[in-house]
């Protein structure tokens, strides 16, 4: 089965805990103002890519000690049966990792391929940046208990409570440490399924939901830029972080309601053609940090061209 996608990464470090492969799914009708990834909108750009090319790297990711996947877009129901293959494939890939059939026996972690992640926008002249930037800037959390999505799920806005501790996926100041599942739900060392949608529960059809089959955790709500919010890896106060299995819960519980303290982009270089160099920023900006971002560059003596966040 093939999928469109705008661009892979690993490690990606700023979309959830821990080292992650991140995905991002091509093509969003959603269309939301203030969007930073609006090089993601269009269904026809990006590349098809099989799925099985895809779990080749998350294969390779878990081999270099991965603690997670993370599907964003674009928006990813978009494609739901390629979304469904993906996510079956890759936890039957994390599971058997865990249980020491893929490789677990090896004396060292693999090196997992980076691959040009997050495809952006035009590449820029000689000597300048063009940034293409991880869309989909989801917000706040609700219950710690697991729940299977419904069209009648709902979650209450919880207070945003900062923490002490960086964005590396261990437990924040103050908050309970994560206590590890034991059996076919996993263990705190197992590698979680998150995706990021813009869509709300009550608005996934039956199709969407059997996407989500194997995914342990999702973001919810479309981005609303008059909305920000600082809790972790969402960007609007309306959106959601829901656990959906005990792996979920147990990965995702010490972060429902905590305010990021750790770096919230993850810039990565990479060549594009005719020697020109791309940006690419991955994460959750507050309001204000791109522009911030782009100042300071510009005072170092770069200038970005075909910023993916502009209209």
């Amino acid at each position: 089965m093939e999928v469109r996608i705008s661009g892979t990464h690993y490690p990606l470090e700023t979309l959830g805990p821990g080292p992650r492969l991140g995905v991002w799914f091509q093509g969003c009708t959603l269309a939301c103002p203030g969007c930073m990834s609006r090089h993601t909108w269009d269904g026809r750009g990006g590349g098809a890519r099989s799925v099985a090319d895809v779990l080749e790297l998350w294969s390779a990711a878990l081999a270099a000690g991965a603690l997670g996947l993370t599907v964003s877009g674009g928006e990813p129901l978009q494609q739901p049966e390629a979304l469904a293959a993906l996510l079956s494939g890759a936890a039957g890939l994390r599971d058997a990792w865990a249980h020491g059939a893929g490789g677990a026996g090896d004396a060292e972690p693999r090196a997992a391929p980076r691959e040009g992640a997050w495809a952006a926008g035009r590449a820029t002249e000689p000597g300048r940046v063009g940034d293409p930037v991880p869309a989909r800037v989801p917000g706040p959390g609700p219950t710690t208990a697991p729940t299977r999505l419904s069209a009648s799920a709902s979650a209450p806005t919880p207070s945003p409570e900062a923490a002490g501790t960086p964005d590396k996926g261990g437990t924040p100041a103050g908050d309970e440490p994560s206590r590890a599942v034991s059996g076919p739900g996993g263990s705190g060392s197992r590698a979680d399924l998150l995706v990021y949608t813009g869509y709300e529960p009550h608005e996934l059809t039956e199709r969407q939901l059997t996407a989500l089959e194997h995914a342990d955790a999702l973001v919810t709500g479309r981005f609303r830029v008059a909305e920000p919010t600082p809790l972790a890896w969402r960007g609007s106060a309306n959106q959601r972080l829901r656990p959906l299995t005990p792996l979920g819960a147990v990965r995702y519980a010490p972060h429902l309601r905590r305010a990021a303290t750790g770096r919230r982009l993850q810039p990565v270089t990479v060549p594009g053609p005719g020697g020109r160099t791309a940006l690419r920023l991955y994460g959750v900006p507050l309001r204000g940090e791109l522009v911030a971002t782009e100042r300071a560059l510009r005072g170092a003596g770069v200038s970005l061209r075909d910023a993916s966040w502009r209209p």
